[in-house]
């Protein structure tokens, strides 16, 4: 078939879906009315406040959990964002001997300036504040209890860091 013809039976299809829900969806929910008033019982108020009031309370229910998701995936984000970046200031003399000690100062003003810049698109209301509370761990600071720090080497292959289990290779 040649495209024209095929494209003028797409068009002829969705006039006819277009004209089936206009014609018939007004008389299927005058038939539900009905149906509801004269075999169920309810009262024709009665029907159309459960209409009215079911999808309202069920709209504002999602509008609400719509507006709780955006907010924790827009906070899970930012607070990652400012972690990362607050970890890329770190004293280079000290880096340079061999330990990772981060520039407290630095990593402050970098979250200070992330929070101030980002206000004006979060999804919270205007007057929210975020507060934060940042805990560098590093050779300086120390390490949080639970957290294992080893050096070894293990077939020829030389390691070091921290981690919260054992190293599975030893």
């Amino acid at each position: 078939m040649p495209r024209r013809i095929i494209a003028e039976e797409r068009k002829w299809l969705n006039s006819e879906s277009a004209r089936i829900v206009v014609f018939l969806v007004p008389f299927m929910y005058i038939g539900t009315a009905f149906l509801s008033v004269n075999y169920i019982g309810m009262s024709m108020s009665g029907f159309l406040k459960n209409q009215l009031m079911v999808h309202i309370s069920f709209l504002t229910y999602q509008g609400d959990m719509g507006r709780y998701v955006q907010s924790q995936v827009y906070l899970k984000a930012l607070a990652e964002e400012c972690a990362a970046g607050a970890a890329l200031y770190y004293e280079e003399e000290e880096f340079a001997e061999g330990r990772m000690v981060f520039d407290y100062e630095e990593g402050h003003k970098y979250v200070d300036y992330l929070l101030n810049k980002t206000t004006e698109n979060m999804p919270l209301p205007k007057s929210s504040r975020i507060t934060y509370t940042i805990h560098f761990e590093d050779d300086l600071q120390g390490y949080e209890e639970g957290l294992m720090e080893y050096e070894g080497t293990n077939q020829g292959h030389h390691w070091f860091g921290s981690d919260i289990a054992s190293n599975p290779i030893m």
